[in-house]
This record gives structure tokens, sequence and C-alpha cells, in this order.
């Protein structure tokens, strides 16, 4: 069981507030709401905690992190889980409104069968993003089935993609189920 705040009396100095729109939910960028050196020297104490306290090491001192040129759009893959049961927030539910459950995003933490449809991910450079929307899109305009994460059935289950320092792009779909005949057609509408 987990608790949800009700009041905030006052945020830290530290706090920022998140780039992404789907951060506290995601779980893919935790310390977003953090400068970036704030990010930086807690995400060293911890290491350095998990050395000392937990590992009951003795270590030498330990060099600051050199932190990257980039702090959104560094990551050269993604993997997203295609799901026909997408995670709904709070206000969502409580509108009582129906909503398409098909997603293509990322699982929420601790809950396998659950996925967030992401909007605009700040992991990965673009065209990451426009290559997912176009996929979901035509999946969408397709009628092809979403993965079924408890059931283990469905047409489409992951998608994967992966950038390059020189633009080159891979991009891997993964189908659950076997059907040549869908999987081709599917390839051929999409690729052109």
């Amino acid at each position: 069981m987990e608790a949800l705040p009700v009041l905030f009396h006052r945020y830290s100095y530290l706090r920022r507030k998140p780039v992404c729109e789907h951060f506290g939910i995601c779980g893919g960028c935790k310390w977003q709401n953090l400068s970036y050196p704030q990010q930086l020297s807690y995400k060293q104490k911890q290491v350095i905690d998990n050395f000392i306290r937990i590992g009951k090491l003795d270590i030498p001192e330990v060099s600051p992190i050199i932190p990257s040129d980039q702090e959104f759009f560094y990551r050269n893959k993604l993997e997203f889980t295609f799901s026909n049961s997408r995670w709904l927030t709070r206000e969502e539910i409580e509108s009582g409104a129906d909503f398409d459950r098909r997603a293509l995003g990322f699982h929420i933490p601790e809950m396998f069968d659950k996925v967030l449809d992401i909007k605009k991910c700040w992991l990965q450079k673009d065209p990451s993003n426009a290559i997912r929307d176009a996929i979901k899109q035509f999946a969408l305009e397709n009628t092809l089935l979403f993965y079924d994460l408890r059931n283990q059935q469905g047409f489409l289950r992951n998608l994967i993609i992966r950038t390059a320092g020189n633009s080159e792009l891979m991009v891997i779909l993964s189908f659950f189920s076997e059907n040549k005949l869908l999987r081709t057609k599917t390839l051929e509408l999409y690729i052109g």
C-alpha cells in the first residue's frame, strides 16, 4: 500500500519543475525535479552509500561524476511496449469516462501489466518520438491488436528504436503471435 501526499507546506528550494509531462508516473526520469548538478550530487552520494553502508567496503576517495553535455535526449536505445490496458491517471478514473486503453509506451514501475502511453520522451533525440507516434497511429488505423500482458496474446508486442551518432536509425518491431500474412502486410503498408 502506498500513501499519497495531500498537502505540501513548502517545496524544497532544490526542487524545479520537470520538463516531462509524464514525470512522477513513468519512472524513466526519477530525478527530473532537481537541477542537473543536484542530480549528479545525489546520484554520487547514493553510489558511495551503496559501497560503504550496504557493501561494507572501504573504498578510496571517489572522483566527482563527469557530467554529460546533454541533460536530455542522451539515450541511444529505447524499448516501448504495446498494451491493450494502458495506465489511467487518477483524474481519468474519477471522470468515469471511457478511454481507448491501447498504449505504446513504458511500463509503470512495479506494475508489469500497466503501460503508460507516452506522448513525448525526453530520453532519446528525434526522430524517436515521431517514429513511435507514427507506428502507434498506423496500428490504430489498421486495427492491429495490441499485446495483452496478462493473457499473453495479441499481435504487436514491442518497438525498439536505436539511434547512432551518425544519424542512422534501427527500428525493431516485435510481434507476439506469428501471422506471416498480417506481419508482411503490416510492414508493406507501413514501409510503403
